[in-house]
């Protein structure tokens, strides 16, 4: 592991982090976080385009000819309420390399100001407008990080349920699935993970669902969901992220209800470590293995 490069990455963050206080508002945190991945991410070529699809904001990005119908749709983390398709420009465009894919990097609406089910509302319409466009599903992937991650795998049983056509996969990468944040690594990661912990997801959790909201509802949480039926999944994690369990939980119910499932677990680093591409060795081989993982699923 490239131990001066994760640390480097660590520091750069919470010194952004250090720099927020009670009278930091959403709309700052959510520029700063705009500014701080600009500034990490290097271009390697990758043509990113403005698009709209179904009024929802969202980057088209490509790397080199592209004309073999394969799509990523990706859904950025940030806890339903920061972060954004430029945030995650790096990893989009790592991933268009690595897969020779367009992906769609999807700017859901966000919480508190759209709160629970406005972010999965758009995840839909963007799947479902691709397919009304001639995407064929078979060479459609989903993936996201964190929140995205979780929103990924709701979206998958949110289609299933309504009798759509699913897409080929879904790659999770970190993902929060769990807003109750019920799971053991909550607790048993506390002091060993350096982004992320159980009180934020708590407090996002509640920004994103409201005060009365269901933290057991499936398309929030669809670690209480039933996944029978669902696509192949990849879902990786690192060891000392308080989420851990999150995926865990999600490959356990996966493989009980007849999914095809790889879990695979990283030593160190920390949660959503994927989307530091350009700054990290381990995000590429990481996404390296997204790339697999779609070139087997994909028809």
């Amino acid at each position: 592991m490239s131990e001066n490069q994760v640390n480097a990455v660590l520091e750069q963050f919470n010194a952004l982090q250090s720099g927020w206080n009670e009278e930091t508002t959403f709309v700052d945190m959510r520029r700063d976080l705009d500014s701080f991945y600009d500034s990490l991410a290097q271009d390697i070529g990758a043509r990113v385009e403005a698009v709209s699809v179904m009024d929802v904001p969202c980057e088209s990005t490509t790397f080199g000819p592209v004309d073999n119908g394969l799509v990523i749709v990706y859904f950025h983390g940030g806890g339903y309420v920061v972060s954004s398709p430029q945030t995650h420009r790096d990893i989009a465009s790592h991933l268009a390399k690595a897969a020779g894919a367009r992906v769609v990097n999807v700017g859901y609406r966000l919480a508190p100001e759209h709160r629970f089910p406005a972010a999965l509302e758009d995840a839909e319409a963007v799947y479902r407008s691709l397919l009304e466009d001639g995407c064929n599903p078979g060479r459609v992937v989903l993936a996201g990080d964190s929140a995205g991650g979780g929103l990924a795998a709701a979206l998958l049983v949110k289609l299933r349920d309504a009798g759509a056509e699913l897409p080929a996969g879904a790659a999770l990468l970190c993902p929060w699935a769990d807003l109750a944040c019920a799971g053991e690594s909550y607790v048993s990661r506390a002091e060993r993970s350096p982004v992320g912990n159980r009180e934020m997801g708590l407090m996002m959790g509640q920004l994103y669902l409201g005060e009365d909201g269901d933290t057991g509802h499936p398309h929030a949480s669809p670690v209480h969901a039933d996944l029978n039926g669902l696509p192949p999944l990849l879902i990786q994690a690192c060891e000392n992220e308080v989420f851990l369990d999150d995926a865990r939980t999600l490959a356990r119910n996966a493989e009980q209800a007849g999914v095809s499932v790889e879990l695979k677990i990283w030593p160190g680093l920390f949660h959503t470590w994927q989307i530091y591409a350009s700054a990290l060795e381990e995000a590429r081989t990481a996404i390296g293995d997204v790339a697999k993982f779609i070139e087997s699923v994909v028809t």
